[in-house]
C-alpha cells in the first residue's frame, strides 16, 4: 500500500553492494498490457515507449549510450513477452553500480503479482504493511491521491487481503515486512529478508541515508524526503494526536477483522454526541473528495495518441502552464 514504508526499505536494500533498486517504473499498472493494444511487431516498442514516458524512467537519467544499450538488449531477448523490455531496463541500471541482483519498487505492483512472478520465475517479492490509521494519515495532501478516507481504508483491506493469499499461494517467493517491526529493530529485520534471499549482511544498508543517490527522488517527490534521513523509530501511531475520533471509527470500522490479522488492534472510541457529529464531518469531506475527483475528470485534458504520461503529472504540467499565462497576462 502506498504510504507504507516502501521507499524507506527499498532505499534500504538499495544500498547493499549487491542489490540495485531503481525508482517506480510503473510497468505493471501502466505500461506491460500496452501489447495488447496493437500487434506483436510493434508490441515491444509500444512498451518501451510507455516505460520511457513515467518519471520514474525519467529519474534513471539514463545516457544515449544506455539507451541504446537497452534497445539491443531488448532486440536479442527471446520471445515477444513485454517482460523483456523491463529486464534491459533493469539490467542496465543495476550495471552502473555493479550490482548483482536488480529490484523494483512501484507499491501498486501488489496487484499483479502473479503477473510479475509469471514474467520472471525466479523472482521474490517483499510487501511492507503499515497500520492503515498511519497510512490513510500518511496519505493526505499527496499530489496523486484522490481517494477519501473510506476509500483508501478499503484499498488497504484489498491488499491486505492480497498479501495474505501471496503468501499461502508462493511461500517460498512471497515474504511480507512490517513497518513497525522495521522501525524497532532495523538490523534484525534487513538480515532475515537479506537471509531469505541469499544476500550477506552488509553494514551499508543501515547506512542508506548517508549516500547521495537512491532509488527516491526528494526534489521532484518532497514526500519523499525521509528516505534520505535515518531511521525514526518515533514514527508510527501518529494517529493517535493527528486523527480524529471519527475518522479513526471509519477506518476501524471498515478495516477491523484484516487489522487484527495483521497485529493491529482497534480501539474504537466510545459512541456519544460529539463522534456523531464528527463523522459527519468525516461524510461531508468524503463527499467533497469525490465531487473534486469528479470535476477533475471532466476537465483534466485527455491524453494524445502516444502519451502515456500518468494524469496526475499531465494535471500538474497543465496547473503550471495555465499559471504561467495568467502571468504573462498580468504582465501585459
Amino acid at each position: 500500500m502506498p504510504r507504507s514504508g516502501t521507499t524507506l526499505f527499498s532505499s534500504i536494500l538499495d544500498a547493499h553492494p549487491d542489490i540495485a533498486i531503481s525508482p517506480e517504473t510503473h510497468f505493471y499498472t501502466r505500461c506491460r498490457n500496452r501489447e495488447a493494444e496493437t500487434s506483436r511487431e510493434s508490441s515491444l516498442e509500444q512498451v518501451w515507449t510507455c516505460l520511457q514516458q513515467q518519471p520514474g524512467f525519467r529519474d534513471m537519467a539514463f545516457s544515449d549510450e544506455e539507451k541504446q544499450r537497452i534497445r539491443e538488449r531488448i532486440r536479442a531477448g527471446q520471445g515477444g513477452a513485454p517482460a523483456r523490455v523491463l529486464r534491459a531496463v533493469e539490467t542496465t541500471y543495476a550495471e552502473r553500480s555493479g550490482a548483482e541482483a536488480w529490484g523494483e519498487k512501484t507499491p501498486d505492483h501488489l496487484q499483479h503479482v502473479p503477473d510479475m512472478l509469471h514474467d520472471f520465475p525466479d523472482a521474490v517479492v517483499v510487501a511492507i504493511v503499515r497500520d492503515p490509521r498511519d497510512v490513510c494519515l500518511s496519505l493526505r495532501g499527496m499530489p496523486w491521491n484522490y481517494d477519501s478516507l473510506p476509500e483508501s481504508t478499503l484499498k488497504w483491506r484489498r491488499y491486505a487481503r492480497l498479501t495474505e493469499d501471496f503468501r499461502r499461494n508462493y511461500p517460498s517467493q512471497f515474504r511480507e515486512v512490517r513497518y513497525e517491526d522495521l522501525l524497532e529493530d532495523p538490523g534484525r529485520v534487513v538480515r532475515g529478508i537479506l537471509d531469505w534471499i541469499g544476500a550477506s549482511f552488509d553494514a551499508s544498508v543501515l547506512a542508506y541515508h548517508q549516500r547521495e543517490t537512491g532509488p527516491a527522488d526528494a526534489q521532484r517527490e518532497p514526500w519523499k524526503e525521509k528516505a534520505h534521513q535515518s531511521i525514526d523509530p518515533e514514527n508510527e501511531e501518529k494517529w493517535r494526536d493527528q486523527m480524529s475520533p471519527g475518522e479513526r471509527a471509519v477506518v476501524e470500522r471498515l478495516a477491523g477483522p484484516m487489522m487484527r490479522a495483521k497485529q493491529y488492534a482497534p480501539q474504537s472510541p466510545p459512541i456519544d454526541a460529539a463522534l456523531v457529529v464528527d463523522l459527519g464531518h468525516v461524510l461531508g469531506r468524503t463527499l467533497a473528495t469525490i465531487g473534486r475527483r469528479f470535476w477533475r475528470r471532466l476537465h483534466l485534458t485527455g491524453s494524445r495518441p502516444g502519451d502515456y504520461t500518468p494524469g496526475w503529472i499531465r494535471a500538474r504540467e497543465g496547473d503550471a502552464e495555465d499559471h504561467g499565462r495568467q502571468e504573462d497576462r498580468s504582465e501585459a
